[in-house]
């Protein structure tokens, strides 16, 4: 068994751990909002906006977890130089990116802010592609 000893390089592991930040705090904030449904939607309709907590299922916050937690998991495999960390991460990216499409209706600004991170990523790792090769 040959070890591969070459880096990932600078910016792959920084968007990576800005990737693993951005998906835990997203993770944090679907658990709150799993487990204070109720309280929020009570907050949310003393401001008048109470039709939001009632277009949210708890299926739909239950996906949203699962995908996270994959997410993490492949970002922590491709930072461990695995080649099924890419796979992983990309095709929960593209589950997450299908879904938030059919969510808001299409609207460009949430797709085009949940593209940013998995495009540059794309690019950095197919230029290093390399270094997962075994």
């Amino acid at each position: 068994m040959t070890t591969n000893n070459e880096k990932l390089g600078v910016g792959i592991t920084v968007i990576s751990i800005l990737e693993l930040i951005r998906k835990f705090f997203q993770l944090l904030l679907v658990i709150i909002v799993l487990l204070k449904k109720e309280d929020i939607g009570l907050w949310l309709e003393k401001i008048g906006a109470n039709n939001i907590m009632n277009a949210i299922s708890n299926q739909q916050i239950i996906i949203t977890v699962c995908l996270s937690i994959l997410a993490i998991l492949g970002l922590i495999l491709i930072l461990n130089k695995n080649k099924i960390g890419m796979y992983l991460y990309f095709s929960i990216s593209l589950i997450n990116f299908t879904m938030l499409a059919v969510q808001n209706s299409f609207q460009i600004k949430p797709l085009l802010f949940d593209l940013v991170f998995p495009i540059i990523l794309f690019v950095l790792l197919y230029n290093r592609r390399h270094v997962f090769k075994k």
